[in-house]
């Protein structure tokens, strides 16, 4: 009973040091405060403590689906997240951080998925086959294109893919309450960003001009990470355990 106490009372000091950091990066950012050169070393280490919050928490059984496969999933997922946004934040090696990503995404994907992950796992070799080969014959008899497009046309599929599963094993309760809607609500979250860096990203790149397409440009950058530490934190408590009520009682009538 103590080592579960202790370990709650870890859970929450990292998310209270989560939460008041995320308010002293946001005021830097919307706010352009100088309070230190550069708030993306603040940002990575959000993410490094969403995987240290995956790693303390306890978590009990999932219906459906094997605890430690679920919890070896989730893990999984935020250890490749942490290299993923090493990559993108700190490094700027944007193919790579993409590519990360990527296998972030397919790792939710069979998570939230209780039959068929065989079945899952082809269809995403499938497509990333499919993808591969288009990129190729449009190199080779059309025009050179940016290797960084089909590598984000194949994130964005791995990414609606895993948010519609997803929002599905919230519906099937795959999931107890609240963790099912923490899954859903991160899920979401991390799509929003992910909208937010594309519409960023697109409006660099094309030949846009006029008050309103810098407006957008500027709101995107700065939503994205007021959706990406939610999700991730979200997504990191997802799975921790919580008390059924009628457990207590059944454990009463044991004893």
């Amino acid at each position: 009973m103590k080592k579960i106490k202790y370990n709650n009372s870890i859970v929450k000091v990292i998310v209270v040091i989560i939460l008041i950091l995320y308010i002293l990066f946001l005021y830097m950012d919307f706010y352009n405060a100088k309070i230190f050169n550069n708030t993306k070393y603040i940002k990575y280490l959000c993410v490094l403590l969403c995987f240290l919050l995956s790693i303390v928490s306890k978590r009990k059984p999932i219906i459906d689906t094997g605890n430690y496969t679920d919890i070896f999933l989730l893990r999984l997922a935020l250890f490749i997240t942490v290299f993923a946004d090493l990559c993108l934040v700190i490094f700027e090696v944007n193919i790579l951080g993409v590519v990360l990503f990527c296998l972030v995404q397919i790792t939710y994907s069979v998570r939230y998925t209780t039959v068929k992950i065989k079945t899952t796992l082809i269809s995403f070799f499938i497509i990333f086959q499919c993808i591969v080969l288009t990129y190729l014959i449009a190199c080779l008899f059309i025009r050179e294109i940016n290797i960084l497009l089909p590598i984000s046309i194949f994130y964005f599929i791995c990414l609606f893919t895993s948010v519609s599963k997803a929002i599905k094993a919230c519906k099937n309760n795959l999931y107890p309450f609240p963790n099912k809607f923490m899954i859903a609500l991160g899920m979401i979250l991390f799509l929003l960003c992910d909208l937010c860096v594309f519409l960023s990203y697109i409006n660099i790149k094309l030949p846009l001009t006029g008050n309103f397409i810098r407006s957008v440009q500027q709101i995107a950058s700065l939503l994205v990470w007021v959706f990406y530490l939610p999700s991730q934190l979200l997504l990191s408590l997802s799975g921790i355990n919580r008390v059924n009520p009628m457990d207590i009682v059944d454990k009463t009538r044991e004893l």
